[in-house]
């Protein structure tokens, strides 16, 4: 509501840390807090590696913009990449059912008055927003196949970005657009490198929820799997909401 799509915030705050010569392993966790507006123009990432320890690396990463002649801090990050070694795995979580994104019709982007959902072709499988009412159950999950329309193939920032995808859970709790922005949000990554090459650029499956909508501020969730049914990421974040009654 106040600036660009927040995936795309997300994605232009980790970049400069995976392309850093200094960096060490893969992303394993980003942190996000959007703090101010972006303007259409120039900005700035400023990165600083915060510690290194063997397996492990910790950093910060800083978006600022030129505004009327002030900086302007208008995003941060907290960035973990780490050095993965073969173990024993074990996976509890488990994809939902989906009939496969062929068999859905896309969601129309443009209907949606969203400049960045151009980008992804969003197909449902539940949960279209404004389509329920509050007296829909709780448990009530939104699920859906995304894909990047102009990526070439799936990698840390594009993936960070269409954890973001997901419609705002609220939507789905009453009835017409209300004024959101998010506040903080959180991916963590269960995928390799070498598990994304394998992706290419297919579709992935979010399943995303709200636990709690309270005075101001509602949470959200989602579980991101590939069309095989493995977990390649999860996101959590916190979102600023307004009803005028």
């Amino acid at each position: 509501m106040i600036g660009p799509f927040g995936g795309w915030i997300a994605a232009a705050l980790l970049r400069p840390v995976v392309e850093h010569p200094e960096r060490l392993g893969e992303p394993i966790s980003i942190t996000i807090d959007f703090v101010a507006a972006i303007r259409a123009g120039r900005y700035d990432v400023r990165v600083e590696l915060l510690r290194r320890n063997r397996s492990t690396s910790f950093w910060f990463a800083r978006l600022v913009q030129d505004q009327d002649g002030d900086e302007v801090h208008c995003a941060s990050a907290t960035v973990v990449l780490a050095v993965r070694r073969a173990t024993k795995a074990f996976t509890i979580a488990a994809a939902p059912e989906a009939a496969a994104p062929e068999m859905l019709r896309p969601l129309d982007g443009r209907s949606m008055r969203a400049k960045w959902m151009e980008q992804y072709d969003m197909r449902f499988v539940s949960g279209v927003p404004f389509t329920s009412n509050a007296s829909v159950d709780e448990s009530d999950h939104t699920i859906a196949w995304v894909r990047d329309r102009v990526a070439t193939r799936i990698d840390f920032c594009t993936l960070v970005a269409m954890s973001d995808c997901a419609f705002p859970q609220i939507f789905h709790r009453i009835t017409s657009p209300i004024p959101i922005s998010t506040v903080s949000m959180t991916v963590r990554f269960h995928a390799t490198s070498r598990d994304l090459d394998a992706l290419e650029n297919d579709f992935i499956l979010y399943d995303a929820t709200m636990r709690v909508a309270y005075e101001g501020f509602f949470d959200e969730t989602s579980s991101i799997y590939s069309r095989a049914g493995t977990m390649i990421a999860t996101m959590e974040q916190i979102v600023w909401y307004k009803i005028v009654e």
